[in-house]
């Protein structure tokens, strides 16, 4: 399971909600992270990859904390398939 960003919300979030919230490690190990259509790209490939290989991939389109909520939900899912 991977999560990512659409092309959508990098391009309206990007300075202030990717690059603001980066943790002091992403900031010294991504420097390529510093523009937004690397981001872009990266998320498109990943994407692509996770479609090839039947892996689930949530993207987050415009409303970061209500649709990460679809990946929790999948995950709690999966833990209690395990039970």
């Amino acid at each position: 399971m991977f999560i990512g960003f659409t092309e959508n919300y990098i391009s309206n979030n990007y300075q202030k909600k990717i690059v603001g919230y980066q943790n002091i490690i992403e900031k010294r190990e991504n420097d390529m992270l510093e523009k937004a259509d690397y981001l872009i790209q990266l998320h498109s490939e990943l994407k692509k990859r996770c479609e090839n290989e039947n892996i689930k991939m949530f993207e987050i389109n415009s409303d970061y904390e209500a649709e990460i909520e679809a990946a929790y939900k999948f995950i709690d899912n999966k833990i209690n398939l395990l039970k």
